[in-house]
């Protein structure tokens, strides 16, 4: 891989003033990729708040690898991606529910950081599972 590189100049939602928190690449993003790299999965894998895309982009030669966040940080991770040689591997989607059908695995990195959050997180959760879908998280503790 050649770099994934943080977006520092589009870091706040211009609607609500909010600081996108997926503008940067999270401790935790990086021990979930330490944990994925040594598994050959063959799967079909969706990354819920994608940030970089490095995480699931690990994957993106043995899987069918969907990566996602807001509109925002869309641009920054299909940098990312082609920057990587990825494009042709991974999809890069905005966090559209009925859009996204039913997927293997879940990856999410750093997403439970808002308490008022988690029962949308659930309700989408339930929207892209399979009866055998895996769940994969990492956080850090705020």
């Amino acid at each position: 891989m050649n770099s994934f590189s943080e977006n520092r100049e589009d870091t706040h939602d211009s609607a609500t003033g909010r600081v996108l928190t997926g503008a940067w690449l999270w401790d935790s993003a990086i021990q979930l990729a330490h944990f994925l790299i040594t598994r050959q999965l063959t799967k079909t894998i969706l990354e819920l708040g994608a940030d970089t895309g490095l995480t699931a982009a690990l994957l993106s030669a043995t899987a069918r690898v969907i990566l996602t966040d807001l509109p925002p940080l869309l641009p920054s991770i299909r940098r990312n991606a082609m920057a990587n040689g990825l494009e042709a591997c991974v999809e890069v989607k905005e966090l559209d529910t009925a859009a996204l059908g039913k997927f293997d695995i879940v990856l999410m990195s750093d997403v439970f950081y808002d308490p008022e959050e988690m029962e949308s997180l659930g309700r989408f959760l339930r929207r892209v599972s399979g009866e055998n879908t895996r769940f994969w998280a990492a956080t850090i503790l705020r």
